[in-house]
């Protein structure tokens, strides 16, 4: 057994991000974030290269310095990287290690009001800092993302979302299926709330955060659902929607439905082209998984050879969820198909998930550049010349009418992503999506992006009211998507006075203004009018 800590070969340097997308994000999380980078030592005994990056990104809870942490008898991640890359014949990259820890345990490295704009800060502010310090082979070919658990499911989602960014995935152990892994929890939650704080996930987090943290056998499975609803179901104004009742744990449809939106299993149909484009895809998971990953793991294959996408490594494992951080002490032949390497690699006892990304992507992404030399590719950039409708609420369908759609990575309204699916070349269908304002829609194809030359009007829209009935006076909240601005709230054809009505984007508070009668409640705003799809009943 080797000494631990030994010499590394390698340079590991300590950095911080200062973001501008996390700053003020809605936890009051640090703008501020640390940043590790592994140079391998062809980093510096060759001044004239460049070199493929691996982005590395943790699971629930994980923060950067963790990476640090060493298991009994077993070197910490870095120095399994500097094995790899020093000792083992591995063609070198650039290890990026990132953070995007949140106060609740994890952003799931997604856009969300409820956490802040994790996927953007990852892509647009940690990949370019990168980019420009270091000699990397700056494109999308060259640069792969790797994760365990919800590491690992961001290692599925950000590349379905951002294939302008990141080419190829390795995903092990990543949440899917979330029938699977995610409900079979929620009437644990339910009962724990119940049977100790009062129904009140607000209760929770006081007693959690008030003590050592994970001193109560229910405090996981309640911290990991909520930091769930929080990354797939909170709404404009922050707030967060739970799938199940808290009281009996039944399933609250419409909202889980929001939730299935985000399983990589059901987003891989919307996002077929650009997981046809990743020049690695890498899978695997324990038979023994606690949480069920490995069925996760198999729909999300399953799916991608439904789509055409074959060349994929897949493998499940004699083992759990935990402890599989060990490192697999594997070479590579010289020959340029990747693929076909990485699918001849002699399988060892031994294994240690997260890195097996690290060798594989750094195969597959690494294997055209060993020259320094980045390949290159002609895209066609897309262009939109219509769109229809015109104007609608958020979820409305909307098709996008141009060319050279195909190979689009994201759609936007404002900036707002939307989910999307590229009918052809020249037709796009894509939801309006939560948080959406507006303005110009935006396909983006590569580097190059698309911008309508009319504004798509994001409609107000009225989910429910409570109460449904009450005298003038009555104080109202009338619940829904995109108040930005409102100008007017009418109970039938009464209007309600404003200046003392609270309005936030998914929520205004109204008194019934003198003079109304039963009827429905119309909100205003300068996108046009919509009304409640029942009436407020005026009682004496």
């Amino acid at each position: 057994m080797d000494p631990w800590s030994r010499e590394r070969k390698g340079t590991l340097e300590e950095l911080e991000v200062e973001s501008e997308l996390l700053r003020g994000n809605p936890l009051g999380d640090p703008h501020v974030r640390p940043l590790w980078v592994y140079l391998p030592p062809a980093y510096e005994t060759e001044p004239e290269r460049r070199f493929p990056t691996i982005y590395l990104i943790q699971g629930m809870t994980g923060q950067l310095d963790m990476w640090g942490n060493r298991s009994a008898f077993r070197p910490n991640t870095p120095e399994n990287v500097d094995c790899l890359f020093a000792d083992e014949g591995c063609p070198p990259a650039i290890v990026v290690f990132a953070d995007c820890w949140t106060s609740y345990g994890g952003s799931q490295f997604i856009d969300s009001p409820g956490t802040g704009r994790y996927l953007g800060y990852l892509c647009d502010e940690v990949v370019p800092f990168v980019d420009s310090r270091y000699r990397t082979l700056a494109g999308p070919a060259h640069r792969g993302l790797t994760g365990k658990s919800s590491g690992g499911y961001g290692a599925m989602v950000v590349p379905m979302l951002r294939p302008d960014v990141f080419g190829g995935l390795a995903t092990h152990a990543g949440d899917a299926l979330f029938e699977t892994c995610y409900q079979p929890e929620f009437a644990q939650c339910a009962r724990a709330l119940r049977d100790e704080y009062d129904g009140s996930f607000d209760n929770f987090w006081a007693d959690f955060r008030s003590r050592p943290a994970f001193t109560k056998k229910t405090d996981p499975i309640l911290v990991n659902t909520y930091a769930m609803a929080a990354a797939y179901s909170a709404n404009e104004d922050g707030t967060i929607d739970l799938p199940f009742d808290t009281a009996t744990g039944e399933l609250r449809d419409e909202i889980w439905q929001r939730w299935l939106a985000w399983d990589p299993v059901r987003m891989a149909r919307r996002h077929a082209d650009a997981l046809r484009g990743m020049r690695a895809i890498y899978i695997d998971a324990g038979k023994r998984d606690e949480y069920f990953l490995d069925l996760g793991a198999e729909a999300f294959r399953r799916e991608l050879e439904t789509l055409g996408i074959t060349d994929v490594f897949f493998e499940l494992f004699d083992a759990g969820h935990g402890s599989i951080e060990f490192a697999i002490r594997s070479r590579f032949a010289t020959s340029p198909n990747a693929c076909s390497k990485l699918k001849r690699m002699r399988k060892a006892s031994a294994r240690v998930v997260t890195l097996v990304a690290i060798v594989a992507a750094t195969a597959l992404l690494g294997f055209t550049a060993a020259a320094g030399r980045a390949g290159t590719q002609t895209v066609t950039p897309p262009t939109i010349s219509s769109f229809s409708p015109s104007s609608g609420a958020v979820g409305r369908l909307v098709t996008i009418t141009g060319t050279s759609f195909k190979g689009s990575s994201a759609v936007r309204f404002g900036k707002a992503y939307s989910m999307f699916t590229v009918v052809s070349s020249t037709t796009i269908q894509a939801n309006v999506p939560p948080g959406a304002l507006s303005g110009p829609i935006k396909v983006t194809k590569g580097m190059q992006t698309a911008t309508s030359s009319d504004p798509f009007l994001v409609l107000p829209k009225i989910t429910s009211f409570s109460p449904v009935r009450g005298p003038v006076g009555t104080l109202v909240t009338v619940k829904g998507t995109t108040f930005n601005g409102t100008t007017a709230v009418y109970f039938g054809s009464v209007a309600a006075d404003l200046s003392s009505a609270i309005i936030r984007p998914s929520s205004i508070k109204v008194t019934v203004p003198d003079g109304a009668v039963t009827g429905k409640i119309f909100v205003t705003t300068p996108a046009g009018t919509k009304h409640s799809a029942t009436a407020f009943t005026v009682t004496p």
